[in-house]
């Protein structure tokens, strides 16, 4: 691009035509005249220019972008490259754990997630994140959906079993193990303890469980009185983690703990028998979703038929014992449909 200034121009260059009348005493009038003309010209156009640009980055962007699209059934396209995330947690058993020498989360469930997503020909990842970004308790209060679930942090939750709280916000898939039982722990010191009355009673609660204290408050009608706690009173307390919630109970910080039979738990002592009813949740633990996103629960529950009846799934089942029976949990019978 030239550089040349308007003021190293020659003349003749910017004269007009001969018939242009001048005044002798001005004789460069029409070249300045002429410059005057360019000047604007340019100004103008600079101008124009700036107010085009601001315009555009005011505006909102939009880019059409073409892609390649595949169909899994009526109505449900989605792309070929899109990844689907899990959020996963670290339960410390045989159907979630962390394997420290690899530094990644395996077990039961995860075999499950990576079979299904096999079959269904999807690109699947787990996501580590707390459990209480799917679901949520606060002591007196309804337990509510996660901020990670909810705010599209990933796909969809893993391992969680289906509610009458749940399903008011999320969606589920068909369950791929069995729902375990409930019932009240105490220490194994405790002597003298009547489960049927909590009256007065502090109970340790998991946070994100369905094992909480509104669960709870549904045998207050015929198996426990004074089940329906008092957060006021300071009757509930919720743990995040299985351990701190034994630890609560041995140290004595709660008279009790209501919770889902996790072999932590192993280290209490269960006041309720085997025929307890489990009022928690409504069938057993499969994917948890958001409404918005009926495409995966589509393609999950056809290729977890597809997977039910197929020898990988008894593998999976076996290897509950066989790859992960190093970690404590429920055997295959006790997991597996």
């Amino acid at each position: 691009m030239s550089t040349t200034a308007l003021s190293d121009i020659p003349c003749q260059r910017l004269e007009c035509d001969d018939n242009f009348t001048r005044k002798r005493s001005h004789p460069n009038d029409g070249c300045r005249r002429a410059k005057d003309i360019v000047i604007v010209v340019v100004v103008v156009v600079a101008v124009g220019a700036l107010i085009l640009a601001l315009v555009s980055l005011a505006k909102p962007g939009h880019f059409e972008v073409e892609y390649e699209q595949e169909f899994n059934g009526p109505g449900f396209p989605w792309s070929k490259d899109k990844i689907w995330t899990f959020a996963i947690g670290h339960y410390g058993i045989n159907r979630e754990y962390l394997d420290e020498a690899t530094g990644t989360i395996k077990g039961y469930n995860v075999d499950i997630i990576n079979a299904v997503c096999k079959i269904a020909n999807k690109n699947c990842e787990l996501v580590y994140d707390d459990f209480a970004r799917c679901w949520m308790s606060v002591a007196g209060e309804r337990a509510k959906g996660g901020e990670g679930l909810l705010g599209g942090w990933y796909d969809a939750c893993t391992g969680w079993g289906i509610t009458y709280d749940r399903s008011r916000s999320f969606s589920f898939t068909k369950p791929y193990s069995k729902l375990a039982g409930v019932g009240i722990y105490v220490s194994n010191t405790t002597t003298n303890f009547d489960w049927t009355n909590l009256r007065g009673r502090t109970i340790g609660f998991m946070n994100g469980f369905s094992s909480d204290e509104h669960c709870l408050a549904r045998y207050a009608d015929d198996l426990i009185q004074g089940s329906k706690l008092s957060a006021s009173a300071g009757q509930i307390v919720y743990y995040t983690s299985l351990e701190e919630l034994v630890a609560a109970v041995i140290d004595g910080n709660v008279d009790a703990a209501f919770c889902y039979a996790e072999p932590q738990l192993g280290q209490l002592k269960l006041l309720t028998a085997s025929s307890f009813p489990n009022r928690c949740a409504l069938g057993g633990f499969g994917m948890m979703a958001r409404k918005d996103n009926p495409t995966f629960v589509t393609w999950w529950n056809d290729a977890f038929d597809k997977l039910v009846n197929t020898a990988e799934y008894r593998m999976i089942c076996r290897d509950l014992k066989e790859a992960h029976g190093h970690m404590p949990g429920q055997n295959p019978e006790d997991v597996c449909l």
